[in-house]
């Protein structure tokens, strides 16, 4: 099974490495494992970004990326990977935006070099610049693609007009942004994308206050139903976003082989379309509660 970004087929499921490079505490030879488990349990898409890094380092997160695939033996262009830039760590508590199309050229060759690849698979617009017009940190994307450095074009933590600037610019194979089953703002803009054929990368998609997601006494029903499946609650909640839309590609974050072979699973698990209304009623009655 496959989900396709633009013309290329990948993964249901994408892993997501900022976790590996943002937080005080480094676990290399751990994140390279879970890279190597993600391979193995069939996923293809991983997700970085010139923002994912250590304070001390101008491309952690890539140059790790690029140590798993070159140790792991299979086949790199497998591997669809997608980086994102015009978005940076500052210092330690801070990240900015620049979106200037020479900032925007910079990064571009500093991923390619850290990846050490000749194009970009897919490269985002991290986040919108408010100092600097999103056609023109997209027209500078546009012209890195005519010179065949990126491949597919995409953004990141957009709105539906900025969405509709960007592609006034340039065809635009993804869009980015946060969904989860119990964050859900973004739904109109992930309808959008499925009627104009783009991919939706939805970061975060299990983001919902630590222990939400698997809470018996809000999702008795659901979790019940995963029980009598087999599967675990990440495996349920997975399964309900890739029902959400054909276009739908969680980008899941995982730091041990465990948890990242645990979410792969979601993508072989034939789920009855009859659970959804369920969770469906759950997931409403769970919005009251929180909000």
């Amino acid at each position: 099974m496959t989900r396709h970004v633009g013309d290329r087929a990948t993964s249901l499921v994408g892993l997501g490495g900022a976790s590996w490079s943002i937080h005080d505490e480094v676990d290399e030879p751990g994140a390279i494992a879970t890279i190597h488990a993600a391979l193995s349990a069939g996923i293809t898409l991983i997700d970085t970004a010139r923002a994912y890094t250590t304070v001390d380092h101008p491309a952690h997160n890539e140059a790790v990326i690029a140590r798993a695939l070159a140790s792991c033996g299979a086949p790199v262009d497998d591997v669809f990977i997608v980086t994102k830039g015009g978005h940076f760590r500052a210092d330690h508590d801070t990240w900015a935006e620049d979106g200037r199309p020479e900032a925007l050229r910079a990064d571009v060759e500093r991923s390619l070099l850290a990846l050490g690849r000749e194009s970009h698979d897919l490269y985002l617009l991290h986040k919108p610049d408010a100092s600097v017009a999103i056609d023109e940190s997209v027209g500078a994307l546009a012209e890195l693609q005519r010179e065949s450095k990126i491949v597919r074009l995409g953004v990141s933590n957009v709105s539906d007009e900025q969405l509709t600037q960007a592609l006034r610019i340039a065809p635009i194979s993804a869009v980015e942004n946060s969904f989860s089953p119990f964050r859900q703002d973004d739904r109109p803009l992930l309808e959008r994308c499925t009627s104009l054929g783009i991919a939706y990368l939805a970061y975060s998609p299990l983001r919902s206050g630590r222990g939400f997601a698997t809470d018996r006494t809000i999702f008795a029903d659901s979790l019940a139903l995963a029980d009598e499946a087999g599967v675990s609650a990440y495996q349920l909640w997975l399964g309900w976003l890739l029902h959400q839309a054909p276009g739908l590609i969680p980008i899941v974050g995982a730091n041990s082989p465990r948890t990242i072979t645990d979410s792969a699973g979601a993508a072989c698990i034939e789920f009855d379309p009859e659970w959804w209304a369920s969770v469906d009623r759950e997931l409403a009655a769970a919005s009251l509660l929180v909000s």
